[in-house]
């Protein structure tokens, strides 16, 4: 609240003026601060309406990003995971490849000991009935 006694004091002192308690000029001023103060007061609560609806939209926008960005970690889990997919898959395939080119391979070998095999049992035969002749000579 102003000091009216106060400003009537600092005029005179001033200006050389006495201004009246009932003044115009005091009166003016008192009305202006009546205004001033109303007007104070509804920038006040003003002030309070935005603080809580900035409040209000700092919390919304906070729980969209948490949104968003939990699709960006699972969008992005879901990429490295199917590209590890990817490369685990080839990885596999490649060595399906070299696993059939292996016993492909070793059958080949295989075949090759049976008819050694062959060919040895039917020398070891020819070689026991030559024996079994030169026996009986």
């Amino acid at each position: 609240m102003i000091d009216l006694d106060e400003i009537r004091k600092e005029v005179a002192m001033k200006h050389d003026v006495l201004l009246d308690k009932n003044d115009p000029t005091l009166v003016s001023l008192s009305l202006n601060e009546a205004v001033l103060s109303r007007y104070v007061e509804l920038l006040n609560e003003q002030n309070e309406q935005h603080l809580k609806a900035t409040i209000n939209a700092m919390q919304q926008g906070l729980a969209e990003a948490k949104v968003t960005a939990s699709k960006i970690v699972n969008d992005g889990g879901r990429f490295v995971s199917d590209q590890a997919n990817v490369a685990v898959t080839a990885a596999m395939e490649e060595g399906r490849e070299e696993i059939r080119k292996d016993l492909r391979l070793a059958w080949t070998k295989i075949e090759a000991a049976r008819k050694a095999a062959y060919v040895a049992a039917g020398i070891s035969g020819i070689c026991a009935l030559i024996t079994f002749s030169a026996m009986m000579a």
